[in-house]
Formats: structure tokens, sequence, C-alpha cells
């Protein structure tokens, strides 16, 4: 390269100085122009502009601490420029970029697309020892004052851009390190996107991004190996990983420099993304996707396979086929249950051998994994283009709070949860279960269910109550058992009934909300419940009730879902109305997923992590 260097920022805003430190081959002087990526046109020219012959440093991973030009007028970023990345070219030749900030964030859009300049530094001269995070000996820290090759010579990074324009998203940019830097960087937009090869987050950027998925925002990460290892800054421009907890003499353990997976950290990657590098794979040949759930909004419009795309690096989640032929993820690595393995590949003969997983989870906000650092480069084959737009069309603004639909649940008279996994009992006098996949996955028939009208789980036991009000309990197996009945349901009959910290609760006929222990004997009786504070009003409309955290939620022949007021139901007062609720004849939630059978055949779920749902459960 003739010439080479660094902005003195990787980011600025519109009016915010950057200084050009540049060196050349061949000093003199030379033109340099900026034009923003995606556009045309050249914004900004500076002919006659000296540039010296600056050498490389004995210490390649410092800083280089060459001096900048000198530019007549100091170089500001023009007040009307858009946010973007903006590339300095000496010559014609593209030398370095850095973004612009937009001047009032979220105004032009509400999708940040967040450019990664924190991994690139880690890899900067990967064959010169102890220049890199890559070569022996490994650098632990390593500066920004180092000259970088601009992200559009990177083949896995330059589509993104122009994709983005061609197919009519406005986005606007920052980069990772404001997402460092910056607290509330986030708050103004609906969508934070992702990509190519995000591998290094400091502890900031995760809390950032957790918190904001909290809040309900999305996160498109068209991104493999992501948020793999933790870094530390020591200044605004030096990045810190030792890659080793023991080397890392930093006192603070949470920021120790090693795999967010590993101790003391442990923080694998998949409770936020839902994915993550220890079941992911790196190079070998070619491998594409094998869809799962043809008939998800993500597939919408899909009208060929994925190819064959990937080789270089995936993320995956940890997932096993069911006999009936569909994934459900496991929580080895901390997956939450409401991460859907969209579809796998799985790369057997790679260097790392594992597997890739397309994932969607939502809590709140929803996280879509591409976990692929090949996505991009090839956005332009339909499929993906396909793909991506679909999900982009989604996840672009936040997500409405609602009941969704999931799958089936045909003729269901009662259902409950128990370990991570859903079981109903139908008119046909089947016992069914089903995993808490959020697709529409089958429901395996493990025995019988008798004339069952209300179910509940608690302790290793299924509880139901059918027909004459009568008892019963049985292990929550997927093999045929016998019921075994301990005595009556609810006095004068049961409308629902749920189970929640070793206790069923039961809605008798007139409304009166009782409990007992959930035992397996019929020697405890029911009582209603009350306290010092009073009792809950009857409420002979509730139809099915579950359980989550401590609080009871129920459906009404009214169309409403119902909450206890209280963080325990003994010193609740009021049933709340926190939603709609149509037609449901069970409830239960597993995981922070409330799901709801319904009259119409349908099931349908509900996020229980959603905020919205905060400000509607107070008494």
């Amino acid at each position: 390269m003739a010439i080479e260097g660094y902005p003195s920022t990787v980011s600025a805003v519109p009016a915010g100085r950057v200084y050009f430190h540049l060196s050349s081959e061949t000093p003199g002087a030379h033109t340099l122009t900026i034009e923003r990526v995606g556009a045309d046109g050249v914004l900004f020219t500076a002919a006659g502009v000296m540039v010296g012959n600056h050498p490389h440093p004995a210490d390649r991973a410092g800083s280089h601490a060459w001096p900048a030009v000198t530019l007549s007028p100091a170089f500001r970023v023009p007040a009307d420029w858009p946010s973007g990345l903006y590339l300095l070219r000496a010559n014609g030749e593209a030398v370095l970029d850095f973004v612009v900030r937009a001047r009032v964030p979220g105004s032009v859009s509400r999708v940040l697309l967040c450019v990664d300049h924190i991994t690139p530094q880690t890899y900067l001269y990967g064959a010169v020892g102890g220049a890199g995070m890559y070569s022996l000996p490994r650098a632990t820290r390593v500066s920004f004052d180092r000259p970088l090759a601009p992200l559009i010579n990177d083949g896995k990074f330059a589509p993104l851009i122009p994709w983005l324009r061609d197919n009519g998203y406005a986005v606007e940019c920052a980069s990772t390190v404001d997402l460092h830097a910056q607290t509330n960087l986030l708050a103004p937009y609906d969508c934070l996107l992702i990509g190519p090869h995000v591998e290094y987050w400091s502890r900031q950027m995760r809390d950032a991004v957790e918190s904001f998925v909290a809040r309900g925002g999305n996160l498109v990460s068209l991104s493999g190996n992501t948020a793999y290892r933790q870094v530390r800054f020591d200044s605004s421009r030096t990045l810190v990983c030792y890659k080793n907890a023991r080397a890392d003499p930093h006192p603070e353990l949470s920021e120790t420099t090693v795999a967010f997976a590993q101790p003391p950290v442990n923080r694998p990657p998949n409770t936020l993304l839902g994915v993550g590098w220890t079941y992911g794979a790196w190079g070998g040949s070619a491998q594409g996707y094998t869809v799962h759930y043809p008939g998800h909004w993500v597939f919408a419009g899909l009208s060929q396979p994925i190819p064959a795309f990937m080789t270089y690096e995936t993320d995956a989640a940890p997932f096993v086929m069911e006999e009936e032929g569909y994934p459900r993820v496991t929580t080895t690595e901390g997956n939450p249950l409401s991460t859907t393995v969209l579809a796998s590949a799985e790369m057997h003969d790679w260097n790392k051998p594992g597997l890739a997983t397309m994932t969607l989870t939502v809590r709140h906000g929803a996280v879509f994994s591409a976990s692929s650092t090949d996505w991009i480069e090839h956005l332009y084959q339909p499929a993906i283009a396909t793909i991506t737009r679909n999900v982009l069309n989604r996840l672009r603004t936040r997500l409405p709070f609602g009941w969704v639909e999931v799958g089936h649940a045909n003729n269901i008279t009662a259902m409950t949860a128990w370990e991570d996994k859903l079981y109903a009992a139908d008119a046909a006098k089947v016992l069914w279960s089903r995993h808490p996949v959020l697709a529409d996955a089958p429901w395996r028939r493990i025995g019988h269910a008798n004339d069952v009208t209300a179910m509940a789980a608690d302790r290793g036991a299924l509880y139901a109550v059918s027909r004459g009000n009568i008892l019963w309990w049985r292990w929550p197996r997927d093999t045929e058992y016998d019921w075994v009945a301990i005595g009556s349901g609810t006095p004068g009959g049961t409308r629902a009934l749920c189970a929640s910290g070793g206790t069923l609760y039961g809605v008798a006929q007139d409304g009166t909300l009782y409990s007992r222990p959930a035992t397996r004997t019929a020697s405890h009786g029911w009582r209603p419940v009350a306290s010092w504070a009073g009792r809950l009003p009857a409420t002979p409309a509730i139809t099915a009730l579950t359980a989550y955290n401590g609080v009871l939620y129920a459906a009404t022949t009214t169309n409403r879902l119902l909450r206890t007021g209280f963080d325990f139901v003994e010193e609740s007062i009021h049933w709340v109305d926190i939603h709609t609720c149509a037609g449901a004849r069970g409830l239960a939630a597993v995981d922070g997923m409330l799901f709801m059978a319904g009259r119409d055949n349908r099931l349908r779920w509900l996020d229980l992590h959603h905020r919205d749902l905060d400000a509607r459960s107070t008494e």
C-alpha cells in the first residue's frame, strides 16, 4: 500500500473534528478525498496535502504516533453529512474509514448499523509476533493508533451497505467503540444490526445490548463467532485481551478478558444471542442450511434452497432432534427455551467440527442470528436476500405486545407444564406432550387422560381433575402410566387448577380460590386462600389457571387474561386484568412464555418478559 494510516477517532458527529495520521512510501503532496460508502460522489477534496514517510515502531502493537497531516482549515465533519460509514482515499486509493453518527439519533432511521472497529484490531498484524493477538508471542494490548485497512476491503463486510441501499433500508451508523463508550447509544433505536464477524465485545457492550433487548429492542446478527471473547479498554485508544484468566491482572472479575462462556465471566453468548461458538464450527468445505420450519415467517417467499455458502466460522445453539423430526434447543449453554432453531447445518469435516444454527430468540425484544461470518458476503444470493428482507421487515420495529400463534392444539380440555415441556389432555381422553418450541411442532401421544377438565404440575408430578371432581396424579413421563386418585378437587367442583412452589391452587365453581399442598396423597384438604391483607374476590368467570414465578395467571369466559396483583399469591387481594385471552381452554407457563390452547384448536404464546406486561400488572 502506497499510503496507509488511521483516524484520530473511529466515530464522529457532525461538526466534530477528525484528524488523519498518514504515512506514504512516496512522501510529498497527495490528494485526499472523502466519500460515504454506498453513496455516489466525492464529498470532500483536499489537494496538495503533504504526507511524510513514517516508520513502523518496533512495538507494532502500540501506538505508531504518526503525526496528523495538515489540512487548512482543519477538517470538521460538515453539519449536513448524514450518518454513515465514510471512506478516506489518497490519490483514489482507499486508506481508512470512520463513522459519522446521526446528529439527531433515530431521526432518519430507527435501525442502527453498528460497524465493528474492535475485532479487526485484534487480527491486525496477525503474522507478526508480538504485534497482534493471533501470532506468537500474542500481544495483550493493541492500539487504535495503527494503520488498519478500511472495511470495504473486507469482502465479508463490503456488500452490506450497498445491499441495504439497493433494498430500500435506511440505517444510521455507529461504531462498536461507541457501543462500548456510550451508555444510552441504543435508546433511540428499535433495531440493532451487526455483522459479519463481531467477535470481541467489552462488558459494557454486552450490558448495553442485553438491556436493549430486555427493553424491547431487536437485534439482527448477520454474524458468526459473535460475542465470543471479552475485551477491555485501558483507554479510549487501547484495547486489552489476555485470553487467559490467570494471566489477566485486572481486579474486576466480570471484566476478565476470556471467552464469555468461561470462568470467571460465565456469560455464554447463548444467553443473549441464542447461539455461541462452543457448538459452532471453523473452516471447511462449503455447507448450506437445512430449513426445519418452512412455514415460519422468516422463510416467507423462499422459493429455492439455501445454497452451500458457509466456509469460515459459524455459531450454533445446542439442540436435539426429536423423534418426530423437529429440533428443540437445550439449555446446555444457557439458551433461553424461547430460541427456535429455524435451520441448521452440520460441519463434520471442518477444522473445528461443529454446527451452524439459524435462530430466533424472543425475550421481549427479538434476536435473529444468521450464525455465519459468510452471510453478508452472499447477501445478493436470492434465498439469503429473501430471508434477510423478511427479518429486517419484521424486526426493524419493536414487536407488539400480544398473543402469537405457534401451532396447533386440537380439542384440548386442559394444559400444564413441567420441566420445560407442555402437557395437555384432549376431548378424546388422550394425554399429549410437546416441547415449548415457538413454531408448529407436533405433539406426542403419551397416555390416557380420561375426562380431564383441569391440570397442574409440580415436584415431579402431573395433577388433574376429572369429571366428578376427582383429583388424580401420575408421573410426567412420555409413556403410559396409570393415574392415581388422591381425593377430590375444590369444594363444590373445580373450574381451574395450577401449582406453584409446592402448592396446588384451584378455582371452585363459585370462583373462590383454594389451595392445598402439592402432594401425592389424599391426606390434605383444600382451604380458601387468604391472609391478613384479605383475599382475592370470587371470580366464577375463570376457566383456566397457570403459575409462573409465584404469580397466578387466569383466563376467563369474558376473554380476558388476569393475574394476581402482588408478588406472591397469598397477599394478593385483586385479580388484575392485563390482556385479552380469547377462547382459552388451557394455560401453561415455561421459561417466561405463557402458552394458551384455544377453542379454535390453535396454540398461542405471550411473552412474560415484555415490559408492557409490567405496566399492566400492578394492583
